[in-house]
């Protein structure tokens, strides 16, 4: 009994090497802590929120982060990935001190990433705000805490979506914290069989094919737009790019892998009342910023460069410092949750019992299906599809 203990050990420690260890210990970190802050944020909710609002969005700002900045942790020092912004230093100031509208391309797995941490390194990142699919709302850890966190979810039926949309926006207006909310306006991820369902849409209705994005929905935006005037200052239109030639392909397997992603990040300032107030006129405004974010993603594949290629203004490169605070908060959950877990499954795997020693290999398995079940979710394949419900929301 104890020899078969030993081999089914040795077999879960080679499987491990081929695997990674680390990774593992990755996977359990997160899930575990996860777990952790939303039964804090479930307590905190029937709590405190019935008697102070305020205060407990002032908390979970922070309950928020924590589980957000693990997930940082993944890109900026496991994988040691990072974001060059190229912006008007003079729209810096305002970052991380107001309100914004967020406008970003929805082309790559990661880019969701790569403005978290930008988010983070304005000092923003627990209050950073995002439309969303409503099926995410049931997803364990991350989804979980945006139930708690304003954010917006969408069943991408206008009926339905609008009168939810206009309590969201109001709740976030008053947010104590500077917000940055975050609308894909694609509204769902590129691929080429989109990519040339969306051109036929915009043939149809006489609009300039896009070589490099799908047609922008222009309902949420112009909506949104119409509630948040006067409330919030400014939206901030960034067009995001990977360097694939000198660094690894922008997948978030890549990054658990270890492997640099470098992205580039374009964005511009755009004050609140620069966006027409007629629904018209501000859906083609967010046409013209699309077709610019076309040029300048067809320069920035060619050349290397947003500008070059694209007439759009030179800005200047900045890379903004990361902050520590992932660092230590992932090893912080790590010292925390793998100590008493390791110990477990070591008495598990040594104590020669068939049932323990299963028992044990199971949990392992379970855990590497959960890490690469979350990674599942970020694949191009997984995302909603295009035509289908723009035509009910243009």
């Amino acid at each position: 009994m104890a020899s078969r203990a030993y081999a089914a050990m040795a077999w879960t420690l080679s499987s491990l090497k081929t695997l990674s260890l680390l990774q593992l210990c990755l996977a359990v970190t997160f899930f575990l802590s996860g777990l952790c802050i939303n039964l804090i944020q479930l307590i905190l909710y029937v709590t405190i929120n019935p008697f102070s609002d305020r205060l407990f969005k002032k908390i979970n700002y922070y309950l928020h982060y924590v589980i957000c900045s693990e997930l940082l942790f993944l890109a900026e020092w496991w994988s040691g990935s990072d974001c060059r912004c190229h912006v008007d230093k003079d729209a810096m100031k305002y970052f991380g001190h107001e309100h914004a509208l967020l406008i970003m391309n929805h082309t790559y797995e990661v880019d969701w990433l790569m403005g978290w941490i930008v988010a983070d390194r304005c000092s923003v990142l627990g209050s950073a705000k995002v439309y969303v699919k409503d099926m995410l709302r049931y997803v364990p850890i991350i989804g979980w805490s945006w139930v708690f966190s304003s954010i917006i979810f969408l069943r991408r039926k206008w009926d339905d979506d609008k009168e939810h949309i206009d309590r969201q926006l109001a709740v976030l207006a008053d947010y104590p914290d500077p917000v940055w909310l975050l609308i894909f306006c694609e509204g769902t991820r590129f691929t080429r069989a989109k990519h040339e369902a969306s051109m036929e849409v915009a043939r149809k209705k006489g609009l300039p094919e896009l070589r490099n994005l799908l047609l922008p929905r222009t309902k949420g935006f112009t909506y949104s737009a119409s509630r948040l005037r006067g409330k919030f200052a400014a939206v901030y239109n960034l067009t995001v790019c990977f360097d694939t030639e000198n660094y690894a392909e922008p997948t978030l397997t890549n990054m658990v892998r270890g492997k640099k992603i470098l992205g580039d990040m374009y964005i511009e300032r755009i004050p609140m009342d620069e966006v027409p107030e007629d629904e018209s006129e501000a859906a083609e405004f967010l046409h013209k910023l699309y077709r610019q974010k076309d040029k300048m993603l067809t320069s920035y594949h060619e050349t290397g460069s947003f500008t070059q290629l694209s007439g759009a203004r030179e800005l200047t490169t900045v890379r903004l410092p990361r902050r520590f605070f992932s660092l230590l908060n992932t090893t912080a959950w790590a010292a925390l949750v793998l100590t008493p877990l390791v110990r477990s499954l070591l008495a598990l795997l040594l104590s020669g019992s068939t049932v323990q020693v299963v028992s044990g290999l199971l949990v392992v398995a379970l855990l590497f299906f959960s890490m690469y079940k979350m990674i599942g979710l970020t694949k191009i394949s997984r995302s909603s599809s295009y035509g289908q419900t723009s035509r009910k929301r243009e």
